[in-house]
């Protein structure tokens, strides 16, 4: 039996940790808002982000397994984005804690409450995309090579079958039009045996 894969995003100081997509949906969605939830919870119609002002951060992770859903071994795990994101001139930036030169993400001893402020950890513009990396860039645990040999049953605590921290922001100027933009496209993979 192969694992069962999550796209899971924290919100709130605790964090409370939601599954946004789960291995057996073709399509995992999370939305960028004016507020730190998510898609499960609230309708991000209900939430825009004002022309001139940033998203709340997005804090997700790619988690593996629940106890139906076995496995040997997770590694090699990537995350990418199509190229690109905005068209230039939209006035739309976004950032994220992962690029080219910067791999890992942010481990999850190390999360904090989403703001909307500038953010201290997307601190890299991915606007013209992120292209596919050649090896792994969202690392489990605090360096390259690490891996995933447990399958846990979901809790509220997702420290034994996850990866670290990716940590997203939309920024715009004053500039930016009203209204609901296209979808971007992320893309993600790892190493099952």
């Amino acid at each position: 039996m192969s694992a069962i894969f999550h796209i899971t995003q924290a919100n709130g100081a605790s964090p409370t940790y939601k599954d946004v997509g789960n291995g057996i949906a073709a399509n995992y969605e999370f939305n960028f808002m004016s507020t730190d939830d998510n898609e499960i919870n609230v309708d991000y119609n209900n939430y825009p982000i004002v022309a001139g002002y940033n998203s709340f951060e997005v804090w997700i992770l790619m988690r593996f397994g629940d106890a139906a859903g076995a496995f040997n071994t997770i590694n090699n795990c990537k995350f990418w984005t199509n190229t690109p994101c905005y068209a230039s001139g939209t006035g739309i930036s976004v950032y994220s804690n992962i690029n080219a030169a910067n791999p890992g993400g942010t481990v999850l001893g190390s999360f904090a409450t989403p703001v909307s402020g500038v953010s201290s950890v997307a601190l890299y513009n991915i606007t013209t995309g992120l292209a596919a990396p050649v090896s792994e860039n969202v690392y489990i645990g605090t360096v390259s090579g690490g891996s995933i040999t447990t399958p846990a049953s979901f809790t509220n605590n997702a420290s034994t079958n996850s990866t670290n921290f990716i940590v997203l922001q939309v920024q715009t100027t004053s500039g930016t039009s009203a209204g609901t933009t296209s979808d971007m496209i992320w893309h993600y993979s790892y190493d099952e045996a």
